[in-house]
């Protein structure tokens, strides 16, 4: 298992909070993602298979928001 850390954009509500998360959990090998409104954070567990790049890429293909990796 590996922890992908993402700073995400566009975030208005809690209620886009939830969708993230629904979004990510979609996807196949997520385990678990906390998102966090404020400060506009996701931490997602993940199979060690699974790239920051290709789950950024289906976030925003799947959702309207956009995300980086987390780099601190």
């Amino acid at each position: 298992m590996v922890i992908i850390n993402l700073d995400l954009f566009e975030l208005k509500c809690a209620g886009c909070s939830n969708m993230v998360k629904m979004t990510l959990e979609k996807y196949p090998g997520i385990k678990r993602a906390e998102v966090d409104f404020i400060p506009s954070q996701a931490k997602v567990l993940c199979d060690d298979n699974i790239s920051a790049s290709d789950l950024i890429k289906y976030l925003e293909e799947n959702s309207k928001y956009k995300a980086l990796v987390r780099t601190d």
